[in-house]
């Protein structure tokens, strides 16, 4: 069977959007918390914790990569596998609206 570079890159989006949903209601969880810690007076290093960094600030920084990461292995399928069918890098980045540097730049290094 051929393995599409454009079909796995989506089903990481796909994953990466998944996880995010778990954590995404993590962090809605952990920040109502913490608002009702600070609205009943609770100092903020009690209210955030002393052990580690911040909770809320982990959740974001976790959901933020994933997507990032993902998203640049698709953008990067995407710009090979059009390359591949021959589209133009100048094409590519003016469907993109990117300059064509951008194009060359995420060919040249396999992600961005």
């Amino acid at each position: 069977m051929h393995t599409d570079g454009v079909v796995e890159a989506i089903d990481d989006v796909s994953g990466a959007v998944e996880e995010n949903v778990h954590d995404e209601e993590d962090l809605l969880e952990e920040l109502a918390r913490v608002r009702r810690d600070r609205v009943a007076g609770v100092p903020l290093q009690e209210a955030l914790g002393r052990a580690g960094r911040p909770r809320a600030l982990v959740l974001m920084g976790g959901i933020v990569d994933h997507l990032t990461l993902a998203s640049a292995r698709l953008r990067h399928a995407l710009v090979t596998a059009l390359v591949g069918e021959g589209e133009s890098v100048t094409s590519i980045a003016t469907h993109f609206e990117v300059t064509h540097q951008r194009i060359s730049s995420i060919l040249r290094r396999g992600r961005d």
